[in-house]
């Protein structure tokens, strides 16, 4: 846990660590910065915090775990606070959580079988930023309904895609319109644009674009014009311009090195001039600034705990 300067300078708080369950992954704010969650793998569990407004350290609620399938490798939050979801990777599920808004409660509500060829293995769950669609990465990318009453899940006929060989995550533009994919088996973007009512993804023309070797992380900044893909095996950071039309991803002249080490995710901050860098390989967590051009000026470092894997930022 940190706070951050007014540069982006991050200084660990007091305490400076909570516990955890078991090898926790995923970290993930809710939009009133009341309360943390965070996805223990190990343990097929999330851990619910509650955030101390004044010094942002996190307290354990009570009770302080909510149960998920096996192996809850990703976990996200509906834009309405409402709901929430678990990928379950070994079990090949998601669970529906609903959220209590005052007491940060998850409470699961129903188990969805993710179906897949062979085996799903589901380890991405991303919601479309007007909340009607759940994306779950798994061999395939499927994609289901979500009843704005109950946050139950429908899966979506002829919703399956299979691009790439190793896809991790899908990221959207903060418009929803357009959606990103890494493939960390080809070391290529796949690129789509989004039927807002339909869900339905369709590849675009330029579709994949390459990036470094081994993406696993696509971040889009609050502008909407650039995307940064974290190549976890090549220890870079590639840079492409958005087109505000298309939706197509252009690489930018930039320094894709950053001093990083394995990186995961980028995260920006809400006015989107500093963004952070987890690097799993040497345990730190990097600041930059940006700049109009979507070039990257290294500011800091800060040490970590072992192998971070994610970054949530109370605004």
């Amino acid at each position: 846990m940190y706070t951050i300067s007014s540069t982006g300078q991050l200084t660990p708080t007091t305490p400076a660590t909570i516990a955890a369950g078991t090898q926790p992954a995923v970290i993930v704010v809710d939009s009133q910065s009341k309360f943390a969650y965070v996805s223990n793998i190990r343990d097929n569990t999330i851990g619910m915090y509650a955030i101390n407004q004044t010094t942002g350290v996190l307290t354990p609620l009570s009770p302080a775990t909510a149960a998920t399938g096996v192996l809850p490798q990703d976990f996200t939050l509906h834009p309405s606070g409402n709901f929430a979801y678990s990928a379950n990777t070994v079990d090949n599920t998601v669970t529906v959580f609903s959220v209590n808004k005052t007491t940060g409660q998850l409470t699961p509500t129903a188990t969805v079988a993710v179906p897949g060829y062979v085996v799903a293995t589901p380890v991405g769950v991303t919601v479309d930023p007007a909340g009607n669609f759940l994306y779950v990465v798994a061999q395939y990318v499927e994609i289901y309904k979500i009843d704005p009453t109950s946050g139950g899940l429908t899966l979506l006929p002829e919703s399956y895609i299979r691009d790439g060989i190793r896809a991790f995550k899908l990221a959207f533009d903060p418009t929803g319109l357009f959606a990103y994919i890494p493939d960390n088996g080809s070391s290529s973007v796949y690129e789509y644009s989004v039927n807002p009512t339909t869900g339905a993804l369709t590849p675009l023309p330029s579709s994949p674009i390459t990036a470094g070797l081994e993406p696993d992380w696509v971040t889009i900044d609050p502008t909407a014009k650039f995307a940064y893909v974290s190549n976890r095996m090549g220890s870079t950071i590639s840079a492409f311009d958005i087109s505000s039309s298309s939706g197509a991803l252009t690489a930018v002249p930039s320094n894709t090195a950053y001093s990083v080490n394995q990186p995961w995710p980028m995260v920006f901050d809400p006015s989107g001039q500093i963004a952070y860098v987890l690097n799993e390989g040497n345990a730190t967590v990097n600041t930059f600034a940006t700049s109009q051009s979507g070039f990257l000026t290294f500011l800091s470092t800060a040490p970590t705990g072992n192998t971070p894997w994610s970054l949530a930022i109370v605004p």
